[in-house]
């Protein structure tokens, strides 16, 4: 049976498992709205034309949170997680 947090789409902590998640970006995918870098600044940056790139390519804890929320508001999609 899945956990209520698998059920709605949420990532499980990095603790509760012990793996670290992958961050990527989709550089095709992505125009530059900025979310990203804005929301999770300790994980995403911009490049010189404000498309998003990952500084950070294995997280846990604080900056999964961080990676998660900026995922859940990338509007073209183009940040994905995996474990």
């Amino acid at each position: 049976m899945q956990s209520a947090a698998m059920r709605w789409g949420h990532l499980p902590l990095a603790g509760e498992s012990g793996a670290m998640t992958e961050v990527a970006v989709d550089a095709d995918r992505c125009t530059g709205h900025g979310r990203c870098y804005t929301l999770a600044p300790d994980v995403f940056d911009a490049d010189e034309v404000g498309h998003c790139v990952v500084l950070v390519a294995e997280v846990s804890g604080d900056l999964e949170t961080q990676a998660v929320t900026a995922e859940r508001n990338c509007p073209e999609g183009a940040i994905s997680l995996s474990r």
